[in-house]
């Protein structure tokens, strides 16, 4: 099979291993806060609070899709991740939220997503999306964090943003 990592290894590839070392390091010092804090505020998600766990789901994440992040393991029909991820415009690594719904098993799911969100007062800083994976998505530039901790609350405050507009229900019963 065929894919990007059978081509050569790139001058510009072989400089970053140090730098994405300490980029995932860090990314593991604000999600596995965030995660314990998650699992509280929202009871029907589980997401992985073992530091190992998280290492792991974050390289996963990263072989298989670009991204640093952790799932909320609500389900394999819609939830929430958090990590840090590169935007289309390829601007740096961008902290982010977003919702997911699998749109082969979650009849209009994103659209249902998108709808809870205006009903229930979420605000335009969330990027909308009503169709395919990722209805709802909303990032911050991770160098404008000075702390770990900073970031982490910024994680939590949004996180709590989709719970009072009652997302998070909707993501628990979803499909």
């Amino acid at each position: 099979m065929a894919d990007m990592f059978l081509e050569p290894v790139t001058r510009e590839e072989s400089a970053v291993l140090g730098p994405a070392a300490s980029l995932l390091g860090k990314v593991t010092r604000i999600l596995a806060p965030f995660a314990v804090e998650a699992r509280k505020l929202w009871p029907a998600s589980s997401w992985n609070t073992a530091e190992g766990k998280l290492v792991e789901e974050i390289a996963k994440t990263l072989l298989a899709y670009g991204t640093a992040s952790i799932n909320s393991l609500t389900g394999d029909v819609a939830g929430a991740a958090a990590g840090a991820r590169q935007r289309e415009d390829g601007d740096g690594a961008w902290l982010g939220l977003w919702v997911w719904a699998d749109p082969r098993r979650a009849l209009h799911g994103a659209e249902r997503v998108c709808q809870q969100a205006d009903e229930g007062g979420l605000d335009a800083t969330w990027e909308r999306h009503g169709a395919g994976w990722e209805p709802l998505l909303v990032y911050h530039r991770l160098d404008d964090f000075r702390h770990p901790r900073e970031a982490t609350e910024w994680l939590l405050a949004r996180l709590r943003e989709l719970e009072r507009a009652g997302v998070l229900r909707l993501l628990s019963v979803l499909g």
